[in-house]
């Protein structure tokens, strides 16, 4: 809990329920309308955007002012704003109109007017469509104040309803117009305030002086869906004039429900306890509070029921909406219960306390210590256990993150510098890992809420930020880029087995141990730790991940499975793209490394390389051609980048070059190799004798067939086939004839012999 903030009690009593419910646009609505102290933000689209009124109290009927703040971590040149005025609020002069841009983190403002009419509640939206250098549309936010007139004033404010509600009732306090049993009261009705509670009573006949106190409690999702609220603390206290009694304290059950039996009080002064139940949005280990007005935990009570008889049974239900923060805030309870029994579950012990401030008049949500939640991330499971994700690193000592704005499709390096920017983004990478691979190893799609448990990555109602990570795109960027960081970790860990995964699978507690021990504080730290103790042939497999997030360099040429035939072919050039796709720092230092076929012998390293090419020199190539027996040998590229910190090195994934000698055609012969009789019939000629010394298939083609003595061409054919054909005559006059048979023997790697055989047509049959 932050000791340094100033916590007043505030809370808020004349209101209808009605007002209590913020009108909200849906985030269909807003994509459909849309065409420095140290923090840790969820991930962003590199926008911050929030909206503030100038003052914080004001009078009816006259013109405020609030302010927009705009940021962009992108070299956005405009940002299109429609303004959006609810109940009793009228906005002055444009709704619609377009703020220039401004250069990569540098924060532009505009002001607005408007007036506060009537008593009641209302508020101001902002919906913001942030547009690039071709007038594209990169990303969508929302934000808004809210307002509640009064008969004192206008209270407003960018917390919430809830709040100005809370400062209200405390301002009533103060001054005196409710004494302290009224204030109870009043704060009690608050906080209850559009929650369906139901209270019945049963008696028993019996002797026993025993009560029983149950019920169930359901939370609403942002879709209207009820749950069981689980593992939620209920109390049990008897009401009293100077301080109200605990009687005892029960959790409630994977069904929402709770059972409490205890001995009623009806001794000198009571006649039976008067019984009421709390509930508070807390766990064993964390808590949701209001930011700024409210120093204890978000929580509801029921009323209370005097005098409860002996052997009477009470059951006390709450289902709460999915409109009220103090209700929303038990939603936000149920995702912080699933990320700290997970990791007791991963750590074996828990974590530090934590305290989730929502909602919080930040531009953002972020981590600083404690979780800061914007109210329009009250649903956005995903982006709480990416905060959740900052205490784990914070308590595990994982991350030296700078801190700063960012965003899941730049090269950090290139904007903060190459130190900062590689700390960046693993202090962002990480808890974005952290938070999707958490839901998933808790079920989390059994629990049927949206967004809760895929692979993807969602930040839904004040902006409209999605990505999958299971994806194998080109987005990622390189060891400065979170959303690499993020693909590589999830590759390694998951279970699927997809383009540049290879078949890895660490899961969650390899990789949560790795990390802990490592102490790793940036991705080149981590990938160390990973190829520590591991075979190449292991290390390779983590590289078809690392080159397919261009972390590690892409070999690129020869092409994989090139065939390389002694005699023949030239020696190789080998390529690669250098990868890291940062401009300023991409890698810079290579090493190309040979293995044997099964890549459980290294064959041969380069020197250090600076470019993306490299050819053996002759003597080089032989001792890779000799260095193993198999036919196969695979390469690979090291790659690091030099400058400060060093990082990598990075081992790309393997190519494969096929060693293959041409078949031996010096013991070819033809069969028939003399023909008899002389008849003038058209003899077929095979070509015998050629082997392959790899064994491989052979193909044969005769190239041409030529006569010692004059003749005619028909005498002669099969050529282009596997089979010549030659005429069994010559001339009587001479002393015979030869056909000189010239041919090619191929394999089936492209190693292409030529031979020559000779078939006789003698003179005479003897000769």
């Amino acid at each position: 809990m932050r000791m340094s903030r100033l916590k007043t009690v505030t809370l808020s009593l004349t209101l209808l329920a009605s007002l209590l419910v913020p009108n909200i646009t849906s985030n269909a609505e807003l994509k459909a309308e849309a065409s420095s102290s140290k923090e840790s933000e969820k991930p962003l689209d590199g926008v911050k955007m929030v909206v503030e009124p100038i003052k914080n109290e004001t009078k009816k009927n006259t013109t405020n002012q609030a302010v927009i703040k705009l940021s962009s971590s992108a070299n956005s040149v405009k940002y299109r704003v429609h303004l959006q005025a609810k109940g009793d609020v009228e906005l002055q002069g444009l709704t619609k109109y377009e703020i220039e841009g401004s250069a990569p983190g540098e924060e532009v403002q505009k002001q607005f007017s408007y007036i506060v009419k009537g008593e009641g509640a209302g508020s101001i939206e902002a919906n913001v469509e942030v547009l690039d250098t071709q007038g594209i549309v990169i990303a969508v936010k929302r934000s808004k104040i809210d307002v509640l007139a009064t008969e004192a004033g206008v209270l407003q404010g960018n917390r919430g309803l809830f709040a100005l509600q809370l400062q209200e009732l405390e301002t009533k306090r103060t001054s005196g117009n409710l004494d302290k049993e009224e204030y109870e009261t009043a704060k009690r009705d608050l906080f209850r305030q559009g929650a369906k509670i139901n209270v019945e009573e049963q008696q028993r006949l019996t002797a026993t002086s025993d009560i029983t106190v149950s019920g169930k409690i359901l939370w609403t999702d942002g879709s209207g869906n009820t749950h069981p609220a689980v593992g939620v603390p209920v109390e049990i206290l008897d009401e009293d004039d100077i301080s109200d009694d605990l009687i005892t304290t029960v959790k409630t059950d994977n069904n929402g429900n709770y059972k409490a039996t205890f001995e009623n009080d009806t001794g000198f002064f009571e006649e039976g306890y008067d019984l009421f139940v709390r509930i508070k949005a807390e766990g064993e280990d964390f808590s949701v509070e209001p930011d700024g007005w409210f120093e204890d935990v978000y929580q509801m009570e029921t009323n209370p029921k005097q005098d409860v008889e002996n052997g009477s049974s009470h059951t006390m239900d709450f289902t709460l909406n999915n409109t009220s923060d103090n209700q929303t805030a038990f939603g936000i309870h149920q995702s912080m219960l699933m990320a700290t029994n997970y990791v007791r579950e991963v750590n074996g012990e828990a974590l530090d306390d934590l305290t989730v401030y929502f909602p919080t008049s930040d531009d953002t949500s972020n981590y600083d210590g404690d979780i800061n939640l914007l109210q329009l991330d009250r649903f956005d499971w995903d982006v709480i256990h990416h905060e959740f994700g900052h205490h784990v690193t914070n308590s595990l000592d994982i991350e030296d993150s700078p801190g700063g704005s960012h965003s899941s499709g730049e090269n950090l390096a290139d904007r903060i510098g190459k130190d900062d920017g590689v700390h960046l983004a693993w202090g962002e990478g990480w808890p974005t890992y952290f938070a999707i691979s958490l839901q998933k190893e808790m079920n989390g799609s059994s629990l049927g809420l949206s967004n809760v448990g895929d692979t993807h990555y969602q930040d839904t109602e004040d902006s409209s930020l999605e990505y999958d990570l299971e994806a194998q795109d080109s987005s990622s960027l390189g060891e400065d880029n979170e959303l690499s960081v993020q693909r590589v970790l999830w590759d390694l860990y998951d279970s699927n087995s997809d383009q540049g995964d290879n078949g890895v699978v660490f899961g969650d507690k390899n990789i949560w141990e790795t990390l802990k021990n490592a102490e790793s504080v940036k991705l080149s730290e981590t990938i160390q730790a990973f190829y520590e103790g591991r075979s190449i042939a292991e290390i390779i497999n983590i590289g078809s991940i690392l080159t397919e997030h261009k972390i590690a360099s892409e070999p690129t040429k020869p092409a994989d499975g090139h065939v390389f035939t002694f005699n023949q072919s030239q020696i190789p050039v080998f390529n690669w793209a250098v990868n890291g796709k940062s401009k300023e720092f991409p890698n810079n230092s290579f090493v190309i490394e040979f293995y044997n076929s099964t890549l459980g012998k290294k064959i041969f390293s380069s020197k250090e390389l600076n470019t993306d090419s490299y050819q053996p020199t002759a003597e080089e190539w032989k001792q890779i051609l000799d260095g193993t027996s198999d036919r196969t040998i695979r390469w690979a590229v090291r790659a690091k980048q030099t400058a400060g910190p060093l990082t990598g090195p990075y081992i790309s994934y393997s190519r494969q070059i096929m060693k293959n000698h041409a078949p031996d055609v010096k013991n070819a012969k033809p069969n028939p190799s003399r023909l008899w009789p002389v008849d003038g019939r058209m003899v077929p000629i095979k070509i015998e004798g050629v082997v392959d010394p790899d064994r491989d298939p052979v193909t044969i083609k005769i190239k041409s067939i030529k006569i010692d003595e004059p003749a005619k061409g028909t005498d002669i054919g099969g050529i282009g086939t596997d089979t010549a054909r030659v005429r069994a005559t010559r001339n009587g006059k001479g002393d015979g004839r030869e056909y000189h048979i010239t041919f090619t023997a191929a394999d089936d790697k492209g190693g292409v012999s030529t031979g020559k055989v000779i078939v006789y047509v003698p003179h005479d049959q003897g000769k």
